[in-house]
């Protein structure tokens, strides 16, 4: 009779449970049985297993705490400095301030709900610390007048109207005194609400990107100031009946451009423009130009796009496959990530080109050797995740919870140096 000895899968967590369970049954074995040897050679493959199960990459994620706040969560968004967290809530018309720290809210502002009832509390700190942008939706003209059907007379002059809707307030951090209003014009091409806002990369000064259907608005937020406004009907200019627009935006951490995912090519245009359909179109924009600079055409639904932390490349995630688009290479598709369901909630990670979120559960994903790096079962009811670069923090929100998270770049290095990356 011979017996052959399987080494444990590296690749699979261990379950503390399964392995007791293995090792009480071996022992009942050994008393109820006279077959000693075959048991001592069992016994012999479950230490060589539990040895390998021992000496196993610790996990990247070392949950530190969390809270329980007194609504569901809307958004999260970290302050510069790793201590106070911004936390929107579901359906109610304010976002809190909080000291991570001492576990206690600092102050409150108002954020107005949208019209269709869904919350519009997103905020976003500027990279230096001394202001928070928080959505807005206030209708300065009292009501909803009917859109225009097409780009005819009525339509330019809603365009022309740029103090219709306050989008956002520009709140100071310190004194917590409103600075400034980013207001904006609405029309049926540039609909009402903000779809997207983030900071425009590169030197010189601050700049907040605005998001508004099919076109960028870019601001001064010190002022609330219009600075201009960048048309991006393209890839939709020869589909003037479309009225397509964007639905998210995210900006390039160290140049002056724009990433923007449409909406897919749906059933309407099998007959319009067949070409067209089921593609999503990704437009990436220079900023300073004013111009279109590329077109990318992905072939699955989305749920968004997002550069990362270095701005080496752009993902796209949503319906299996992720892709990953090369930046200095004029955005050259390199490949793809196989997943399991779809991604979202995807935020850029330091320190290396990967980014974590959802994907049925909790993911690290490694941009550059196009793999998963990492798994595990995320809080229940997972809605948004924040890493904070400089503390190596990770907020992950979860219906009225927050789980944080330390991340360990150092096992995320032996990681990538095991798939040989």
């Amino acid at each position: 009779m011979s017996f052959k000895l399987h080494k444990l899968n590296h690749q699979y967590p261990t379950d503390s449970f399964k392995v007791r369970k293995l090792r009480d049954g071996l022992i009942q074995l050994q008393m109820n049985s006279g077959l000693s040897f075959i048991t001592r050679l069992l016994s012999l493959a479950l230490c060589i297993a539990l040895s390998a199960c021992a000496n196993k990459t610790a996990p990247p994620l070392e949950l530190l705490h969390t809270m329980e706040f007194k609504n569901g969560i809307q958004s999260l968004a970290w302050h510069p400095d790793g201590k106070r967290l911004a936390i929107g809530y579901y359906r109610q018309p304010e976002v809190e301030v909080w000291d991570i720290e001492a576990k206690k809210p600092l102050f409150t502002l108002p954020s107005k709900r949208t019209l269709i009832g869904t919350s519009g509390q997103e905020a976003l700190f500027s990279p230096d610390g001394k202001y928070i942008v928080v959505k807005d939706f206030i209708d300065t003209k009292n009501g909803e007048p009917p859109w225009p059907q097409k780009d005819d007379e009525t339509e330019l002059q809603a365009q022309q109207d740029q103090t219709r809707y306050q989008l956002a307030r520009v709140w100071d951090v310190d004194t917590q005194q409103e600075v400034a209003k980013i207001m904006g014009p609405g029309s049926r091409n540039h609909g009402s609400q903000l779809d997207s806002m983030c900071w425009v990369g590169g030197a010189g000064m601050l700049r907040l990107a605005v998001l508004k259907r099919a076109s960028v608005f870019i601001y001064s937020p010190q002022t609330g100031n219009m600075l201009d406004e960048i048309k991006l009907r393209y890839p939709f200019k020869d589909y003037p009946n479309s009225q397509r627009g964007y639905d998210m935006m995210d900006c390039h951490p160290k140049q002056a451009s724009v990433a923007l995912q449409a909406g897919r090519w749906g059933e309407q245009s099998r007959l319009t423009h067949p070409e067209k359909f089921g593609i999503v179109p990704i437009v990436i924009a220079d900023v300073n130009q004013r111009t279109v600079s590329w077109v990318l055409d992905s072939p699955d639904p989305l749920n968004g796009i997002m550069y990362t932390a270095d701005g080496s490349k752009l993902v796209s995630y949503g319906a299996p496959p992720m892709r990953v688009w090369d930046v200095a290479s004029s955005y050259q598709s390199v490949g793809i990530i196989a997943q399991k369901g779809n991604s979202d909630y995807l935020t850029p990670l330091s320190g290396f080109n990967g980014m974590i979120g959802l994907a049925e559960q909790l993911h690290i994903w490694n941009a550059t050797g196009l793999s998963t790096l990492w798994r595990a079962p995320a809080p229940a009811d997972a809605f948004r995740i924040r890493h904070h670069a400089a503390s190596q923090t990770i907020a992950i929100a979860s219906a009225r919870q927050v789980f944080f998270y330390r991340y360990h770049l150092n096992i995320i290095q032996t990681l990538i140096s095991q798939q040989g990356n």
